[in-house]
């Protein structure tokens, strides 16, 4: 599972934007909604996390990895 955070409109302040789980170049969806533009994605060593940095908020916003790839 391969996770990407959405493109950045220019001249948006506080734009809302999205992070997309793509498992197949056929199978991509929405795991994360309202992200202050999240450009800096990491998984926690022990990979049970993703972490994703907010640009435009400035913070960190942490998710738990399910099983199935969504993000709780």
């Amino acid at each position: 599972m391969t996770y990407t955070a959405a493109d950045f409109r220019l001249g948006c302040n506080a734009c809302q934007t999205t992070i997309s789980a793509i498992a197949s170049l056929a199978e991509a969806r929405i795991v994360a909604e309202k992200l202050a533009f999240p450009n800096g994605l990491v998984f926690t060593p022990d990979s049970t996390a993703l972490v994703a940095a907010e640009t435009m908020k400035p913070r960190l916003s942490a998710f738990t990895l399910q099983s199935d790839g969504s993000l709780g």
